[in-house]
């Protein structure tokens, strides 16, 4: 397997991993739901709910927050549930399988089946293709990802 795929699909293994063991810590729960309840002169609580249990960040007048967490954790944590996390990696997947190298080029140049042999200017654009490139960038912070993988700005 070409070093970019082995090494893009590491990362999308790891994050699979992490994403099941989440849900799992839930009692397999994958949905999971921020809620807002506006009490009354006490203040708005906020509730992030996953599976049968619920996590409170309280904010309070006057108070960024009395919970636990700042409520704009709990958003986040929210929209980027284990589910969502999965459908990302499911994608990912499925654009790798798209974008195969190939090589039968005369000069032996590998590059996209999906996209085929392109050029940006005089230059031949190889393999990884940009959609593959841009699937890895969310990656540039691990180790291994090189800076040639960058998509084009």
């Amino acid at each position: 397997m070409d070093e970019f795929l082995a090494w893009l699909t590491a990362q999308l293994d790891n994050d699979e991993r992490a994403a099941r063991a989440a849900a799992e810590t839930f009692g397999g729960a994958a949905e999971w739901q921020f809620d807002r309840l506006t009490d009354d002169d006490f203040g708005t609580d906020y509730f992030l709910h996953v599976g049968d249990r619920t996590i409170l960040g309280a904010v309070r007048p006057g108070e960024e927050n009395a919970g636990p967490f700042v409520v704009s954790e709990l958003e986040h944590i929210a929209r980027h549930d284990p589910a969502r996390a999965l459908r990302r990696i499911g994608a990912a997947r499925r654009a790798i399988q798209l974008h195969q190298p190939g090589r039968d080029r005369p000069d032996g140049v590998e590059y996209c089946l999906e996209c085929g042999p392109s050029w940006r200017g005089n230059e031949l654009v190889v393999y990884p293709c940009e959609t593959l490139r841009l699937a890895a960038v969310e990656f540039d912070d691990r180790q291994g990802y090189r800076g040639g993988w960058q998509p084009e700005p």
